[in-house]
C-alpha cells in the first residue's frame, strides 16, 4: 500500500512541477526570496545579529519564522541562482518595483517553488500515511487525493512562501504524535520543522507534551520525553536564527514586540476600511475559517491592488478545472458535510477502539485537530485566505473519514 502511494505522490511532483510557472506570482514570494540571503550569510552569524538599529532584513528576522528561508536558499544553490536583491514594495505601483528590480526572474522563482512544491508532496504523504493508521488503505487514498488536489493546495502549496513548509511540518507532527509509542526526539524534531517554518503550529506543541506524557511508561522516562519535546523545538529554533545569538533575552523581546505591532497594526487598517477582513469574536473567525476552506474564491492576492497586471496569468490559471474545483456552494455543502460525518464517524471510532493503537492514534488526531482549531479561533488576526490552511490537513482527513464512511454504509446495507 505505501508503494502504491509513494507512487503516486511521485507521480502528482511531476505533474506539479511540469505545471508550476502557471502558478500566478504573489508578491510576498519577493520578500522570501529576498530573505533566502540569509541563507548566504548564516556562516558569517555577526551579520544577522540583532543590532536594535532597526532595517528591513532585521524586521524580516524578527517577526517572521525563518525556516522558510533556508529552505528557499537551497533551491536557488541547487539552481545556480541568487536571492532577490529587492523587497517588493507594496506602497509603490508594479512597474515601480519592476524597475527597481523586485519582481523575481522566472529562474529565481521556479528554483524557490520547487522546494515548496516538494514540501507539499512530502505533506500530502505523510498524512495519507496518518489517515491510514486512522481508518485503513481507502480513507488514506481519499486523503491523499483530496489533499493533493485541494484546489487551496494547489494554489498556496506551490508558491515560495511559508504555507507549504507548514503543512509539511504539520503531517509530520502527526505522523509521529499517531504513533502508538511516539519517540521524544522525533516528535520534538517534527515540531521543530512546523513551529519554524509558520508560527500558527505553536498550538501543537502542547498536544505534543501531552502525547508523550500519556505514552511514555515510567516517571523517569516521562519527564526526559516531556524535556526533549519542550527542549529541542527551542534548541533548533535558537540555531536556525542567528539574529538571537548575541543578545538573546533582548532580541526575544524585541521579536515580541514587533510581532504584535505588526499584527496590530494591520488589524487597526483593516478595521478601518474593511472591517469584515479583521475579525474579533472566535464566531467571526470561525465563519471566515469555513469560508475560506469551503466555498470562498481563491485569492490569488490578499489584496486587489496589482490585479490588473496580474489578470491574464490568473485566468489562464483558473481555465484548468483542477484550479477552482467544488469552489461554489453545491461543492461547499458536499465538503462541510463529509466533514461533519467525518468527525461523527471518528468520535464513534474512538469508543470502540479505545483500548487499540487505532484509539491512541484516533485520539491523538482529534486532540491535535481541537487545539489547532482552537488556536485559530482564538487568534486568527485576518482573514486571508493562506491564513486558513494550518487547519486544512484535518478537514481533509475529515472529509475522506466521512466519504469513505458513508460509501461503507452503501455497500453493506
Amino acid at each position: 500500500m505505501r508503494g502504491g502511494l509513494v507512487l503516486a505522490v511521485l507521480l502528482w511532483l511531476l505533474w506539479a512541477l511540469w505545471t508550476l510557472p502557471a502558478v500566478p506570482f504573489h508578491p510576498d514570494e519577493s520578500t522570501y526570496l529576498f530573505m533566502a540571503a540569509d541563507g548566504q550569510a548564516w556562516g558569517h552569524p555577526q551579520a544577522l545579529a540583532y543590532t536594535g538599529e532597526g532595517g528591513l532584513r532585521e524586521h524580516y528576522r524578527l517577526v517572521n519564522a525563518p525556516l522558510t528561508r533556508y529552505l528557499f536558499a537551497l533551491g536557488l544553490a541547487v539552481h545556480g541562482q541568487s536571492p532577490l536583491a529587492q523587497d517588493w514594495d507594496w506602497s509603490a505601483s508594479w512597474e515601480a518595483n519592476v524597475a527597481r528590480g523586485a519582481l523575481p526572474s522566472e529562474g529565481q522563482l521556479i528554483a524557490a517553488r520547487q522546494v515548496a512544491t516538494l514540501c507539499t508532496a512530502l505533506a500530502g504523504l505523510l498524512l495519507a500515511l496518518v489517515a491510514c493508521r486512522l481508518g485503513g488503505t481507502a480513507v488514506a487514498w481519499l486523503t491523499l487525493i483530496g489533499f493533493l488536489l485541494n484546489p487551496l493546495v494547489l494554489l498556496h502549496g506551490r508558491r515560495a512562501m511559508m504555507e507549504a513548509p507548514m503543512l509539511l511540518g504539520i503531517a509530520w507532527v502527526l505522523w509521529e504524535l499517531t504513533a502508538e509509542r511516539p519517540k521524544a526526539w522525533r516528535l520534538g524534531l517534527a515540531l521543530a520543522w512546523a513551529i519554524w517554518a509558520k508560527y500558527w503550529t505553536l498550538a501543537l506543541w502542547p498536544v505534543a507534551l501531552w502525547a508523550v506524557w500519556r505514552r511514555t511508561h515510567g516517571p523517569k522516562r516521562r519527564w526526559r520525553a516531556l524535556a526533549v519535546v519542550l527542549g529541542l523545538p527551542l534548541v533548533v529554533g535558537l540555531i536556525l536564527q542567528p539574529v538571537m545569538w548575541h543578545a538573546p533575552w533582548q532580541t526575544a523581546l524585541a521579536m515580541l514586540h514587533e510581532r504584535l505591532q505588526v499584527t496590530a497594526t494591520q488589524q487597526a487598517t483593516f478595521r478601518s476600511v474593511l472591517p469584515s477582513y479583521a475579525p474579533t469574536t472566535p464566531w467571526q473567525r470561525l465563519g471566515l475559517l469555513l469560508g475560506q476552506i469551503y466555498l470562498a474564491p481563491l485569492a490569488y492576492l490578499d489584496l486587489g491592488k496589482y490585479q490588473a497586471p496580474l489578470q491574464t496569468a490568473i485566468d489562464a490559471y483558473n481555465s484548468h478545472l483542477w484550479a477552482h474545483w467544488g469552489r461554489g456552494i453545491l461543492g461547499a455543502a458536499v465538503q462541510l458535510g463529509l466533514t461533519l460525518v467525518g468527525v461523527y464517524a471518528m468520535l464513534r471510532q474512538v469508543k470502540e477502539t479505545a483500548s487499540s493503537s487505532q484509539g491512541w492514534a484516533l485520539r491523538a488526531f482529534l486532540v491535535a485537530a481541537a487545539a489547532q482549531w482552537g488556536w485559530m479561533l482564538l487568534t486568527l488576526p485576518l482573514a486571508f485566505q493562506r491564513y486558513a490552511l494550518p487547519v486544512l490537513p484535518f478537514v481533509v482527513v475529515w472529509e475522506a473519514w466521512g466519504l469513505w464512511w458513508l460509501l461503507r454504509k452503501g455497500i453493506y446495507r
